[in-house]
């Protein structure tokens, strides 16, 4: 059981999954924080926070709440709390290759007493960062911003203009003012309560003409959408839609979505 002022371990203690050989360890130096945030408690706005060390150490701020949006003047007070010395912080390590990301974070939930792991990968360009969860955990209730497969980050302290030369193979170097490309998806409207004997829908975002698939599992276990039936293609504007039967038996069911190798499971609430 880990008590408040012990460190998490870092994924090399949990024998994670390794980082892409054909990656470089650090690079950057800065924070990163996510562009949308959701409401807190008190009027205060909640936030996904990244800081990434040049030694190839990165920390995670899951939920960091605050009473207005934080600016680059803030970045100081923030370097007070979310540093290396902070036992509360969800940490990693990451590498790069050219302007693409992977991250490793070893995160805690100390209701359970468990010690988990969640992988990240992106492109970086400029001030701006898009991450993805190629496997995204299960999770219910109602959707927010912070819990979407796909996210994007602005920087709050300069840190793709900071890498030094020295610390990147001349491959890394080149595509850092590039678009940042990805393919994943987000949420634009998605069921959590429906009842049965009915229809629901779900609606997300992805690049254009990406093909979406989502497959649809009944409480009783049956596949009610199969992957081959939810297969689609997003329009010119990336959007995927699907309309889909809920059947006749009431309980929890879940919905997989994916998109390439990016798959997010999520329950839907039938009564």
């Amino acid at each position: 059981m880990l008590s408040k002022d012990t460190p998490l371990p870092m994924p090399t203690d949990l024998n994670a999954a390794p980082l892409p050989e054909d990656s470089t360890i650090g690079g950057l130096d800065g924070v990163f924080i996510s562009r949308n945030s959701e409401a807190g408690y008190q009027g205060s706005s909640c936030y996904q926070m990244f800081r990434f060390y040049p030694d190839g150490l990165v920390l995670f701020a899951y939920r960091a709440c605050v009473d207005k949006p934080p600016t680059q003047d803030d970045t100081p007070d923030i370097h007070g709390w979310f540093n290396r010395d902070n036992p509360d912080m969800w940490r990693g390590d990451y590498s790069v290759n050219q302007n693409r990301l992977f991250l490793r974070i070893t995160g805690y939930d100390p209701i359970h007493e468990i010690t988990f792991l969640r992988y990240f990968r992106g492109s970086f360009c400029g001030e701006q960062m898009v991450l993805q969860e190629p496997a995204v955990r299960f999770y219910s209730g109602v959707a927010s911003p912070l819990t979407q497969p796909v996210q994007e980050f602005l920087a709050l302290s300069s840190v793709t203009s900071s890498i030094a030369d020295q610390s990147l193979p001349p491959a890394s170097k080149k595509g850092r003012n590039e678009e940042c490309q990805f393919i994943g998806f987000r949420f634009i409207s998605r069921p959590t309560t429906t009842t049965k004997n009915g229809q629901s829908r779900l609606e997300i975002q992805t690049n254009p003409n990406q093909t979406c698939i989502l497959t649809y599992i009944s409480p009783a276990g049956i596949t009610l959408l199969t992957a081959e039936q939810g297969t689609i293609r997003a329009d010119n504007e990336g959007i995927c839609r699907w309309l889909f039967d809920i059947g006749s038996e009431a309980g929890t069911g879940t919905l997989i979505v994916q998109i390439g190798d990016i798959t997010q499971s999520l329950s839907i609430d039938i009564r």
